[in-house]
């Protein structure tokens, strides 16, 4: 990567860039902007490390989106995050999450859990998030729904309708970084059997405040 120039703002920088200084790492005081030459990239500098910079739509409302690309799976009855639906570095506010996970269970008596936790950030609870699971049962009891008030909330689903088939399971809420670093969402099983997350599940973050 090339720094093709560079302004300095008090003590803040403004860098501009041929590429993601997220992949190459571009030092710089926290709170800088680095502008991809061809104008399609603006990026802030939310952590310590030089590779610590997001992705930005504006300078005052912050987008971010996750895609997974492989199966992550789950045999244990506690939360473990999803690699590849894990945030970059945030900084301080309160961001909207919204979670649509492809999701799998090896049997029809395993249910699964999904939450938002902090990974290296700070989340300081209480959090706002509805999440709504498929399971089986009739049009009464068809879905798991509940709420997530903290990121310590440990609750699954109890069946799936169908075994080794796809179901879909949405988060929308809102969780409040106090201390800039990633979060993510997590796993779990509900009773030890094989769940997973499929290809294709999204995370969405936009910051709020």
């Amino acid at each position: 990567m090339a720094s093709l120039g560079l302004t300095t703002l008090n003590e803040l920088e403004i860098h501009e860039v041929d590429v993601s200084p997220a992949t190459s790492g571009v030092d710089a005081p926290i709170g800088s902007l680095a502008i991809v030459t061809d104008g399609t990239k603006l990026y802030l500098k939310s952590g310590a490390l030089s590779t610590d910079w997001s992705p930005i739509n504006s300078l005052d409302r912050a987008e971010y989106s996750y895609v997974t690309t492989a199966i992550q799976t789950r045999n244990a009855n506690t939360y473990l995050p999803i690699t590849e639906l894990t945030s970059g570095v945030l900084p301080i506010g309160r961001y909207k999450v919204e979670v649509f996970a492809i999701c799998q269970s090896t049997t029809t008596t395993t249910g699964l859990g999904l939450r938002v936790g902090a990974g290296t950030a700070t989340i300081t609870n209480p959090t706002a998030i509805q999440w709504d699971i498929p399971q089986a049962g009739n049009g009464t009891d068809k879905r798991y729904q509940y709420d997530q008030i903290s990121t310590a909330d440990n609750v699954s689903s109890t069946s799936v309708q169908t075994a080794n088939s796809d179901f879909v399971v949405k988060g929308v809420g809102t969780v409040n970084v106090t201390t800039a670093g990633t979060i993510n969402v997590q796993l779990r099983s509900e009773n030890n059997n094989t769940v997973s997350v499929r290809p294709g599940s999204v995370l969405f973050i936009k910051r709020v405040i």
